[in-house]
């Protein structure tokens, strides 16, 4: 037994209602296959008909429209950036949690600034973590 059946058997005049669900979820399911076949039609199209050609400017990293200073194979990078990244990262994100807190905050009450005093706790006991672990050190 269908769901639209049983909306019919229950009440009546739910028939119309339930048919008018049907057909928008209808609606949406073939713009959603359109959208699909749309897109997958215009890779594909741009995929056969696009004209490559091999150059050995395209295998070498940008640098700011510079060639690179040492060949890529033997090029060496420090380690000590990798701790910076990772903590501006972890910092970055909070700063996009933290703005819409603060938008709600005023209209949330006490309740939100307890969570967003605990949130904050949180990270600056991380960062006291990663500046005893020396990991903000440059040597």
């Amino acid at each position: 037994m269908t769901l639209i059946r049983v909306m019919h058997i229950v009440c009546k005049n739910c028939y119309k209602r339930a048919m008018s669900g049907a057909l928008f979820l209808a609606g949406i399911f073939t713009f959603v296959v359109v959208a699909f076949l749309l897109a997958g039609t215009l890779v594909l199209l741009g995929a056969g008909t696009s004209y490559r050609r091999q150059e050995p400017e395209k295998t070498v990293p940008y640098e700011c429209g510079e060639l690179p200073v040492v060949p890529t194979k033997k090029a060496k990078f420090s380690a000590n950036y990798y701790p910076f990244a990772l903590a501006f990262l972890v910092f970055d994100v909070e700063a996009a949690l933290l703005v819409p807190w603060a938008v709600l905050s005023t209209s949330a009450g006490m309740k939100a600034l307890v969570a967003g005093a605990v949130f904050l706790l949180i990270l600056l006991f991380g960062l006291l973590y990663i500046f005893n672990q020396g990991a903000l050190r440059w040597e």
